[in-house]
């Protein structure tokens, strides 16, 4: 307990710091300000496995824990997938996050998959577990079988960081939560234990990951602390009621494939979680110098911009130090 507090202690001393030398950037005229770079220590990385299983083994249905066979009928599993490791490679980097779709989304591959995280991620990393495809209750719907959910708590446990999201938009997604809600992980679940999950034709995603797409784009309204950082609890108060809105309200109208009740989204904090997961923070750099003038106005970790490249908005993984500077 005292270790975990200490280690609170000291990261918002160091968020205090960094986000203040930042604001004194942003609201002081353009003069001279130096920020020394810190030494290389162990900085923070983001790992990430992203699966999407929108074709199956059995191409026109699947099969529960006694074999019986029912219709599959999604569109936009790997789709979803797919976008957001896009929209996280920017910040992460390509080789941090292992894509994983379709006939690769075995049971053998998603292990492998889980495997290479826990080798990779050190305890002050985050790490991000994300499936969109079919499930049945308690078990995960892979490109061949299933994955319990004791068995997939049980390959996330060898995974050494202090920060692991889980996150999954699947049918049935709130019987994951007991077992994968353990050792500290917070889970993002699409709907309850007795749900489906849906997805919208036209927006070619499943909803639940629509939304969380669009949080990672709409920085501004999601930080609603006000701190310059995007949590996995904010993500989450987001996109829960736009998913709602979308699927309860309108329902009749939507154009989505559900096989069962209606979805209400949930998350899962394990008991003793103390304050939130921070995944991204923004800085945005202004300037009042004229927008013609071809003199540098800021170097941001060694990369010089002029006056007409600012505004300039950057998004990092939280947790990481930067160097900008601005000269005489």
């Amino acid at each position: 307990m005292a270790k975990h507090l200490n280690e609170t202690t000291l990261k918002k001393i160091f968020s205090v710091f960094l986000f203040s030398a930042i604001m004194t950037a942003l609201l002081m005229p353009i003069q001279a300000l130096y920020t020394p770079a810190l030494a290389e220590t162990s900085e923070p990385e983001f790992w990430a496995v992203i699966i999407g299983v929108t074709e199956y083994q059995c191409p026109s249905c699947m099969f529960d824990k006694e074999w019986n066979g029912y219709p599959v009928g999604v569109k936009h599993p790997d789709d979803s997938a797919r976008d957001l490791a896009l929209q996280l490679s920017p910040i992460a980097g390509d080789d941090h996050i292992k894509l994983v779709l379709n006939d690769e989304a075995t049971n053998a591959g998603i292990y492998y998959a889980i495997k290479w995280l826990a080798e990779n991620a050190n305890a002050n990393d985050t790490v991000l577990f994300y499936f969109c495809g079919h499930s049945a209750p308690q078990n995960l719907g892979s490109y061949d079988y299933f994955v319990s959910d004791w068995q997939l708590a049980e390959w996330l446990d060898r995974i050494h960081s202090q920060k692991v999201v889980v996150i999954l938009d699947t049918c049935y997604a709130g019987s994951f939560g007991k077992e994968l809600g353990q050792n500290g992980r917070v889970v993002l679940i699409s709907c309850q234990p007795i749900e489906s999950s849906l997805e919208d034709r036209e927006l070619k995603h499943a909803v639940f990951t629509h939304y969380i797409l669009q949080a990672l784009s709409d920085f501004n309204s999601v930080d609603t602390n006000g701190n310059y950082e995007l949590s996995a609890e904010e993500i989450f108060d987001y996109a829960d009621p736009k998913t709602v809105d979308e699927i309860v309200a309108p329902f009749a109208n939507l154009p989505a494939f559900s096989g069962g009740n209606l979805q209400h989204p949930t998350l899962y904090i394990p008991p003793y979680k103390f304050g939130e997961i921070n995944l991204l923070m923004k800085v945005i750099f202004h300037t009042e110098a004229e927008s013609a003038s071809d003199t540098t106005v800021l170097t941001v970790d060694g990369k010089s911009y002029l006056p007409k490249e600012l505004p300039a908005s950057f998004d990092w993984l939280s947790g990481t130090t930067h160097r900008f500077d601005i000269p005489v």
